[in-house]
């Protein structure tokens, strides 16, 4: 519905806020719970997109691991489309 469209693009917008101020803690949270819904109702551009977005803001604070695990799922959910 546009309503929850419009919603949901304002919290989007949100976490992108806290990743462009490099709060990193704030960012991977905010992202984890968008991917939580988005894998929820089976968005699967969201979910790739999002776990990106998570890979980015763990590789922000030097994990790297963490990083390319996110960046893994990203692509196999990229696979799906």
């Amino acid at each position: 519905t546009p309503l929850y469209s419009s919603a949901a693009s304002d919290v989007y917008k949100r976490q992108d806020v806290y990743y462009r101020m490099k709060d990193y803690t704030k960012s991977v949270a905010s992202y984890n719970n968008g991917l939580k819904i988005a894998q929820e109702h089976l968005i699967i551009p969201k979910v790739t997109d999002l776990n990106s977005k998570i890979a980015q803001a763990y590789g922000s604070q030097g994990n790297k691991i963490k990083a390319n695990d996110y960046f893994k799922n990203s692509l196999i959910y990229a696979l799906l489309k």
